[in-house]
């Protein structure tokens, strides 16, 4: 099998450096060449023809964010964002422009190599299409602080691909929404904060980063921190737990649902999207034993079909829908809920 040719687009030489000495360690990865900013990406687009592309955000004469729609509106390519945490907000737009994920660039350090180029592995063969498309303007106001709590919840676990998934569902979601939402997104803690930024922006609901102690309200979405497990305890309350050694996730999605599950038992919607490995599939398994209703996002609309996957064939999952009917689907859910 031919190795997988990569293009790395970074103005910082070290950058540039360290990302060609950890893909020339590994024999099925090329490095076909390096730009130093968007207009030399797509120049040597053209002439080496490379098979994935790492993008930074921040980069002289033409940026990441512009680079990245002129790629995926001419000659789609599967791109990974490597961005600062400076930039990171703009770096989660860029999923809605036909980006598949975005890494901090803390992951560019020995100990996370291995990861890194497993990553790449699995990105390398999603099939990407040109991607033209706008973000729907929302309005701040619309967002209600003063929800009432609610005696439902809807959990959901998300993890490669998940943050555009996430935006695509909340940004169709009416502002008086009735239920709240949990949320455990695989993502490293420095990225937090401008992952909450970016889906405020995108959706009418109110969107914030789970706090110990807080009571779930309607109309609300709560994101787990990055460094800690978001939980809810016997009387629905968050609870913010820290991870145990050798846990492999964090946040762990298995941790919420299997806590909303108990908590909540037959009055709990689970929803499990795109991501790889196994996580959250014994949490949506638990939420069906309870009587609660499951919901996993489907092959085609899913990056990686790994985590969904994996609870369907678990026999846990009451419905497999495609991306863009998943909100559509819980609001008509919701209003027979409600009733």
């Amino acid at each position: 099998m031919p190795p997988i040719k990569i293009l790395v687009v970074d103005d910082s030489l070290l950058t540039q450096e360290i990302l060609t000495v950890i893909f020339d360690s590994e024999e099925e990865i090329e490095v076909v060449g390096v730009a130093n900013n968007g207009l030399e990406a797509l120049e040597l687009l053209e002439t080496e023809k490379p098979d994935f592309i790492t993008m930074d955000i921040s980069m002289p004469e033409m940026d990441g964010m512009e680079a990245i729609e002129k790629i995926m509106a001419s000659n789609p390519t599967p791109i990974l964002v490597i961005s600062d945490v400076t930039d990171s907000k703009v770096a989660f737009v860029a999923l809605t422009h036909g980006a598949l994920e975005v890494l901090p660039k803390s992951w560019l350090q020995p100990e996370k190599a291995g990861d890194l180029i497993e990553k790449i592995k699995l990105l390398s063969k999603v099939q990407v299409i040109r991607h033209i498309g706008t973000k729907p303007e929302r309005e701040d106001d619309q967002k209600n602080d003063e929800a009432p709590i609610s005696t439902y919840i809807i959990s959901i676990a998300s993890s490669t691909g998940g943050p555009k998934a996430l935006a695509a569902i909340l940004s169709n979601l009416p502002p008086f929404f009735p239920f709240p939402i949990l949320v455990s997104q695989h993502i490293d803690a420095e990225f937090v904060e401008s992952l909450v930024e970016f889906l405020n922006d995108a959706s009418p609901l109110r969107i914030l980063k789970g706090k110990d102690g807080e009571i779930p309200q309607a109309g609300k979405v709560y994101i787990s921190p990055g460094n800690k497990h978001m939980t809810v305890n016997s009387l629905g309350i968050i609870t913010l737990l820290e991870p145990d050694p050798g846990e492999i996730y964090h946040p762990s999605c298995n941790r919420l649902l299997s806590s909303t599950a108990e908590a909540f038992g037959d009055k709990n919607i689970g929803i499990i999207l795109t991501g790889m490995g196994s996580d959250g599939a014994e949490g949506m398994q638990k939420i069906k034993e309870a009587g609660g209703r499951t919901i996993a996002q489907d092959k085609n609309s899913s990056v990686i079909f790994g985590m969904p996957n994996v609870a369907i064939e678990k026999k846990c999952i009451d419905h497999i829908l495609p991306l863009n009917e998943i909100s559509t689907f819980l609001i008509k859910l919701t209003k027979n809920q409600s009733k």
